[in-house]
Formats: structure tokens, sequence, C-alpha cells
């Protein structure tokens, strides 16, 4: 049922599309959007799992393609530091994006089911690491290239099969202590070179073409026009506040794809 919902979901522009379904779509763009903007990440973190539950985790990930890459491409430009970010961790960013085309490959020719699995264990790692992890990685500040090379390449893996690459940098980044700041703009060249790598090899295999480039880029326009309304509110909004709703969400859709997966 899967494959044919996204075969019909590319193959004419949302018209075999529910009116529930589409506008269900819509209104999670938006909240992952300005989510993304608020707090400087989270849009495939919130929107993936999602539109997963609705399709299936291949789909979400195929329609929130150029959404995700145009939310990072325009965080990171407000944020800036990418010249800063791209000297100090290209290391981190050059194996995330080694991961990501091995894992689009993947993705490319295997049953999307089994992902809802991955993509639920990656939500469990990031609350995970939100919660409890401290000092119990002391090696990644001992060995710090070849922390870069190993999560780098697992982010890699997570952003191509379950679009949420976030789940395993955070923990280098809470390990390394890097500033808000930093952690933004870094996070961001990591997503921006992960998410164009992944169109890259999909486009590639001739599993995203332009016809879906095309369906999907009104709501790139819709994300960006969001990400850019939660930058505005960015120092307004408690960011706890944004980070505990995120993480009561997550785990509720962590327990959702893995009841689908079994059910």
């Amino acid at each position: 049922m899967g494959s044919e919902i996204m075969i019909n979901f590319f193959g004419d522009i949302l018209a075999d599309v529910s009116p529930f379904m589409l506008i269900a779509t819509l209104v999670v763009i938006v909240i992952a959007a300005m989510v993304h903007g608020t707090i400087g990440l989270g849009f495939p973190l919130i929107a993936t799992p999602i539109l997963a539950v609705i399709f299936d985790v291949r789909s979400a990930i195929v329609l929130t393609l150029l959404p995700t890459a145009a939310v990072n491409i325009v965080t990171l430009y407000k944020s800036g530091g990418i010249v800063a970010s791209l000297k100090r961790w290209w290391v981190l960013v050059l194996s995330g994006g080694v991961g990501a085309a091995l894992s689009s490959l993947v993705l490319a020719s295997h049953d999307p089911e089994p992902f809802r699995l991955v993509l639920a264990g990656t939500i469990v790692i990031y609350l995970v690491a939100n919660t409890f992890f401290g000092d119990r990685l002391g090696w990644i500040q001992q060995v710090p290239v070849a922390a870069m090379v190993v999560f780098g390449l697992l982010a890699g893996v997570a952003n191509g099969l379950a679009n949420v690459m976030v789940a395993v940098l955070l923990i280098f980044v809470l390990e390394m202590r890097l500033e808000r700041l930093h952690t933004v703009a870094l996070l961001n060249t990591c997503f921006v070179v992960g998410k164009l790598t992944q169109i890259s090899v999909l486009a590639g295999t001739g599993f995203v073409t332009i016809g879906v480039l095309a369906t999907t880029a009104p709501l790139a326009v819709v994300a960006v026009a969001m990400v850019l309304v939660g930058i505005r509110y960015r120092d307004r909004v408690p960011v706890e506040l944004w980070r505990k709703v995120l993480q009561l969400l997550l785990a509720i859709l962590a327990v959702v794809l893995v009841v689908q997966f079994f059910f």
C-alpha cells in the first residue's frame, strides 16, 4: 500500500491525495518549520515521523527532501558560521555526506516499512541524549577526529534511512559542549550537505525526478516562510518550553511508529 501511495502521490502533483491528507501535510510542514526556526533544528525530526504515520517512511523522506534542504539552507544563512564550521568540523561534515550517500542507495531499493523502527530508534536516541548523556562519552573529546568519523557516518545513515540526522549529531555536540550559536551552525551545515547528497544520489538512481521536486516545491516555499517566522520569534519564545513540547511529541511518535510496525 505504501508504494502505491507513493507512486500516486508523486505522479500527479498531489492530485490523488485526499483533502485531509493534503491539509494534514501542510499543517505538519508549518509546525515543523516554525519549531526549526525557533530553536535552530527539528524540521525533519518532527515532519518525518508524522508524515510516516500518514504515508510510509520512504514517502515521508522523499516528500520532505526539498523542504528540508530549503529550511536548512535558510537557517544556516541566517545563523552564519558556515565557513568556521567547515574549517573546524569538515571531517564530521564529510563523513555525514558519505553515510547519507550509502544509506540513500539502500532507501531507493528496499521496502520502506522496516524504516519505521529505524525512525523510532533515532527518536529514542535523541530523547535519551537530551536527558541522560553527560560525561559518559569522554572519549569523544579525547579522540575528536575518530569521533567525527564515527558520528558523521552514523548521522549520515540516520539521515538517509530516517531523515533524522540530528538524533546522532546531538550526542556529539552535547559531549563537545558547544555553545548554542556554534551548535546551530554546525548542525545545519551537516544537514545541508547530507540532504543535498541524498537528493543527488536518489536523483542518480532515478528515484527522485524533476517531477518529484516540482511536486514538493510549494511545500518548500511554505517551509521557508514558516522558518523565517520562527527565526523572528527565536528570542521571544522560551526555548525550553519548545524543547519540552518537542520531546513529548517525539516520545509519542516513537511509540506510534513501533506499534504500527508490529500491528
